[in-house]
Parts: C-alpha cells; sequence; structure tokens
C-alpha cells in the first residue's frame, strides 16, 4: 500500500508541474493561435481537474499513513471516473496537436 501511495504524491506532484508548463504554453498559443483557443483551455481545464481530484484523494489518504488502507468502491469508482476524464483531456490535447498543430 505505500507504494501505491508514494506512486500517488509522485504522480500529483508531476501533474501538478505538468499545469505549470501546460500554463506556460496556454500564453504562447495566446498571442500565435487564437484558433486553438478553445481546445486548450478544454484541455488544460480536464486535465487540471482531474489532477485536483487525485490530490485531494492522496490528501485524504495522507491521516491514514503509514497503515494505509485499501481503497473503497467509491474512491475506486471515483479513480476510473477520473482517468477516463483525463483520456478525454488527452484526446483533446492530441487534436491540438494533429488538426492545429501547435508543436513548434
Amino acid at each position: 500500500m505505500e507504494a501505491s501511495f508514494y506512486a500517488g504524491i509522485g504522480g500529483a506532484f508531476l501533474g501538478w508541474l505538468a499545469i505549470v508548463f501546460g500554463a506556460i504554453d496556454l500564453l504562447k498559443l495566446y498571442k500565435n493561435r487564437q484558433d486553438a483557443m478553445l481546445s486548450a483551455l478544454i484541455h488544460g481545464g480536464i486535465n487540471a481537474t482531474v489532477v485536483l481530484v487525485f490530490s485531494i484523494l492522496i490528501l485524504m489518504k495522507y491521516p491514514e499513513y503509514p497503515d494505509i488502507r485499501a481503497d473503497s468502491a467509491t474512491i475506486l469508482i471515483m479513480k476510473v471516473a477520473a482517468i477516463g476524464l483525463m483520456l478525454n483531456g488527452n484526446f483533446i490535447g492530441a487534436q491540438l496537436i494533429l488538426k492545429y498543430k501547435v508543436v513548434e
């Protein structure tokens, strides 16, 4: 259980780091590619929501550390829903690259 807790902390940290770099990319996009802004905002909003959800779930587990219990069915359903949402957000991110050609 501890390994999954540490992985969750690492994933949340890297997610917040990705949000910072994504915001920097969004500012560049605002100057150069107005046509892709709506898709970029939706992509960033979805992924930021997923990072927030997983961060909250990790924070909820922290008081149990180091004797972490298995997640309840409700928490597992929330995690599966967040992963599904993340897949949709990443699909929109792929469209930014393939359709709008926003890669430098």
